[in-house]
C-alpha cells in the first residue's frame, strides 16, 4: 500500500511558506507550531511529574529493601556512593546510556535531523564517539585505582592539593552545566505541551528526583536508569514503525524519500550539496560533529557521574560496559533523527528556528503522528530522562562534597552514618541548586543548543589532563593545572572574539552559532593539550610518578559487613586485576578500530551514494536504523535482567540471602569476610608511557 501526498504547488507558482505543500492545511500561513493552544491539559503535566516522582521514590525504597534482604547488602557510605562496585556489564551500559540520553540530548538529536536531514543522524553518532574513548579510561581506573570513589581522589594523589582544588572547581562547573542542560529540556517540553509554570517545574522536577536519590543512592539511580532506557527504546522503536510502515500519515520509506526531495526544492538546506536532505556532504554538519564531540569529551571526562559509573562497575565489566553503551546510544541517536526529525521535514511542519533550537521538533512530530498519545509519550520519556540522569548527577556531586571536601578538609575521620548524612545533604542541596540555575537560564533565554555545545568551552581545558591522568605517568601536576586554566580562558576568549568579529556583537544568538562554538571548543582543548604536553616534557616532576601510589586510595568501610555475607568488591580482587591486565591492549585496539570505522570507513562508504542519495541508498540507511534500534532494544532490555537472574530467583523463591549462602556453601566461600582470598598471579603490567 502506498499513500501519495497531495501534489505540491509548482515551484514559483506561489509562496510555499504560505501553504503546507503536503496538504496539511491547518498549518497554512503558520510561522510556528506551538502558537499558544497547548496540546495537553495542564493537569497532564502535573500528573506525570508528581505521579512518576512518587513512583520512583517508592521504587527506591523497594530496591533498598530487596538489596538488603536478598543480596546481603548493608547501606553504608560505600554502598550509597559506589553501589558496592558490583554493577554488571548490561546494567552499566544502560546506565551510561541514561547519563547521555538527557531530555536535552534526545530533543537536540531530533532537531538536527530536522536541520540537516538524513545526514543529521551520522553527525550525532560521530559526536558521541567520546563514550567509546572513555572505555579506556574506565579500564585504567579499575586497574590502577580500584578503590577510588571519585576522580578527584586520583588527582590529589597524582598532582597534589592545588590541582585537587582547581579540578574540583572544573568538576562542579561541569556538573552544574550538565544538570541545567538535562533539566532545561524536560521543562521546555512540559511547558510547550501542557502550559505548566516553567519556574515551578524548575524546582519540582529536581526535588522529586532528589527523594529517591537520597533514599537509594547510586544503586537506585542505576535501576531507574534501566527503566528509563527501556521506555526510550520501546518508544523509539514505535516511532520508527510509525514513520516508515505505511499508514494514514506516510506511505512508507519511498513516500518519505519523495517528500524529502520535494522539500529540498522549496526549502533547501544551507551549506549542503544541492540543498538536499539526503546527503552527509554538509559543511555545517561537519562543524556540529566536532563541536558535539569536543563538548562531549568535557561532559564525559570532567563530570564525576561518568567516573562514578566506572567506579560502580565490576572490574572486568568496566570496558565492556562502555563499549556496549556506545552501541546502544549510537542506535538511539541514529534512529531518532531518521524517524521524528525527517518526519517533521516530510510533513512540512511550521517549526520556527527558535522552536527547533529549543528541542521542540520531537514533540511536534510525535503529536502529528499519533495525536495526544504521542505528546504524552514525549513528556514521559523527557521526565524519565531528567530523573534518571539527574539523580546520577546529584549522587556524583554529593560524592565530591563527601569525599573531596568534607572528609578531606573538614572531618578526615568521618565514617559510616556521618558520611551517608553528608552525601544525602549533598543531594538535597544540589537539587535546589539545579532549580536556581534553571531559573537563571530561563530568564536569560538561553536555549538547549547553546547550553550543551558550550560545555566544552568552559570546561574543555580540563579534558587533556584528566585523559592523561590514568595513561601517562609523565604528565606533571604543574603542567596539568596550568593547561586546564589556560585552555578554558583561551576557549572563552576565542568564542567571544569570533562572535564579535564575525557577527558584530556578543549575544546568546551569535555565540550559539556553529563557527564561534567550534572556535571556542577547539581553543579550549587545543591550548590545554599543548600546555600540558609541552609543560610536562620541559618541566617534569622531580620524581616520576609511581602508579602503586594510587593504592593509597582505600575503601573507607566494607561494602557489606553482615556476618556471612559476600563482599563483592573484594572477592578475588587480585584475580580481577590480572584479568584486566590481560585485556588492556585489546581494549586500546578496539578503541582505535571503532574510531577508524566511524570517522573513516563510514564516510567512505557513503561516497558511492553521490551528492544526493538514491532511493535504494535511502532504503539501506533506514533499514540500518531499524536493525540498530531493534538489536539495541533487545540487548538493553534483556541483558541486565539476565545478569540479575540470581536476585530474581531469591525474590521469587522467598529465600533470604544468608539462607541461600548457608545452604549452598555451608557458610564458607572464597571472599567471605574472614576467609582467605586466593590471589592468582596477575599478569605483568605493560611498560608505562
Amino acid at each position: 500500500m502506498s499513500i501519495s501526498p497531495p501534489a505540491p504547488p509548482a515551484p514559483g507558482s506561489l509562496n510555499a511558506s504560505e501553504v503546507n505543500i503536503f496538504g496539511l492545511h491547518q498549518y497554512d500561513g503558520a510561522t510556528a507550531f506551538f502558537t499558544g493552544d497547548y496540546l495537553l491539559p495542564q493537569a497532564a503535566g502535573w500528573i506525570i511529574v508528581l505521579c512518576f516522582g512518587a513512583l520512583f521514590a517508592l521504587l527506591a525504597v523497594l530496591l533498598v529493601w530487596i538489596d538488603v534482604t536478598f543480596s546481603g547488602a548493608v547501606y553504608n557510605s560505600e554502598q550509597f556512593n559506589t553501589a558496592g562496585r558490583s554493577i554488571g556489564t548490561g546494567l552499566l551500559a544502560v546506565d551510561i546510556v541514561s547519563h547521555w540520553t538527557w531530555a536535552s540530548i534526545l530533543l537536540q538529536c531530533v532537531s538536527y535531523g530536522f536541520f540537516y536531514g538524513a545526514g543529521g543522524s551520522y553527525w550525532f553518532v560521530s559526536g558521541a564517539m567520546c563514550v567509546w574513548l572513555f572505555a579506556v579510561v574506565a579500564l585504567e581506573l579499575k586497574y590502577r585505582a580500584p578503590n577510588a570513589h571519585t576522580m578527584l581522589e586520583v588527582v590529589e594523589v597524582r598532582w597534589g592539593k592545588v590541582a585537587h582544588v582547581v579540578f574540583f572547581i572544573f568538576a562542579v562547573i561541569t556538573n552544574l552545566l550538565v544538570s541545567t542542560s538535562m533539566l532545561q529540556g524536560c521543562v521546555a517540553v512540559t511547558y510547550a505541551l501542557t502550559g505548566v509554570n516553567i519556574y515551578a517545574m524548575a524546582f519540582i522536577i529536581p526535588l522529586s528526583t532528589m527523594i529517591y536519590a537520597t533514599v537509594g543512592g547510586l544503586k537506585a539511580t542505576f535501576t531507574t536508569s534501566y527503566m528509563h532506557t527501556v521506555i526510550i527504546f520501546v518508544v523509539c522503536t514505535l516511532f520508527m514503525f510509525q514513520v516508515y510502515v505505511p499508514n494514514n500519515v506516510f506511505g512508507g520509506i519511498d513516500d518519505v524519500y519523495e517528500r524529502l526531495k520535494q522539500m529540498a526544492i522549496y526549502f533547501p538546506v544551507a551549506d549542503q550539496d544541492a540543498g538536499s536532505y539526503l546527503t552527509i556532504n554538509s559543511n555545517a554538519g561537519v562543524q556540529f560533529m566536532f563541536i558535539f564531540f569536543l563538548s562531549g569529551l568535557s561532559q564525559m571526562l570532567v563530570d564525576q557521574s561518568y567516573w562514578q559509573s566506572a567506579v560502580a562497575a565490576k572490574p572486568t565489566a568496566a570496558a565492556k560496559g562502555y563499549f556496549l553503551a556506545s552501541f546502544l546510544f549510537m542506535a538511539m541517536v541514529f534512529s531518532l533523527p531518521i524517524c521524528l526529525g525527517l518526519a517533521a521535514v516530510a510533513l512540512d511542519l511550521p517549526l520556527s528556528s527558535t522552536e527547533a533550537l529549543s528541542g521542540l521538533v520531537m514533540p511536534a512530530s510525535a503529536d502529528v503522528l499519533i495525536g495526544p498519545a504521542g505528546a504524552v509519550l514525549v513528556v514521559i520519556i523527557c521526565f524519565m530522562a531528567v530523573t534518571s540522569s539527574g539523580a546520577g548527577e546529584m549522587v556524583a556531586i554529593s560524592s565530591l562534597f563527601t569525599f573531596d571536601v568534607y572528609r578531606k578538609y573538614i572531618n578526615p575521620k568521618a565514617l559510616g552514618p556521618r558520611l551517608i548524612w553528608v552525601s544525602r545533604m549533598g543531594v538535597v542541596v544540589w537539587s535546589l541548586v539545579m532549580g536556581i540555575a534553571m531559573t537563571v537560564v530561563q530568564a536569560a533565554n538561553i536555549n538547549i543548543n547553546w547550553l550543551i555545545n558550550s560545555i566544552g568551552i568552559f570546561c574543555g581545558g580540563a579534558v587533556p589532563p584528566l585523559l592523561f591522568i590514568m595513561i601517562w605517568r609523565g604528565c606533571s601536576g604543574r603542567a596539568a593545572t596550568a593547561g586546564a586554566i589556560a585552555g578554558s580562558i583561551c576557549g572563552v576568549t576565542s568564542w567571544m572574539a569570533y562572535a564579535k568579529i564575525g557577527y558584530g556583537e556578543v549575544s546568546i544568538d551569535t555565540t550559539g552559532l556553529n563557527p564561534p562554538l567550534l572556535a571556542g571548543n577547539v581553543f579550549s582543548l587545543g591550548v590545554s593539550l599543548l600546555v600540558t604536553v609541552i609543560g610536562s616534557l620541559l618541566f617534569p616532576d622531580p620524581k616520576p610518578f609511581d602508579w602503586d601510589d594510587l593504592n593509597k586510595i582505600t575503601k573507607i568501610e566494607d561494602t557489606v559487613v553482615r556476618p556471612g555475607a559476600i563482599d563483592p568488591s573484594v572477592i578475588d580482587a587480585e584475580g580481577d586485576r590480572g584479568a584486566i591486565g590481560r585485556v588492556r591492549k585489546r581494549v586500546w585496539g578496539m578503541t582505535a578500530v571503532g574510531y577508524f570505522a566511524v570517522f573513516v570507513m563510514w564516510p567512505v562508504f557513503t561516497v558511492p551514494a553521490g551528492d544526493t542519495w538514491s532511493l535504494s541508498y535511502f532504503r539501506f540507511w533506514v533499514i540500518m536504523a531499524f536493525i540498530f534500534m531493534i538489536l539495541a532494544s533487545i540487548i538493553g532490555i534483556f541483558l541486565p535482567l539476565w545478569e540479575a537472574r540470581s536476585v530474581f530467583y531469591k525474590v521469587l523463591t522467598g529465600a533470604k540471602f544468608k539462607e541461600v549462602l548457608d545452604n549452598s556453601f555451608g557458610g564458607s566461600r572464597k571472599g567471605v569476610k574472614g576467609a582467605p582470598v586466593v590471589n592468582p598471579k596477575a599478569s605483568p603490567e605493560p611498560p608505562s608511557i
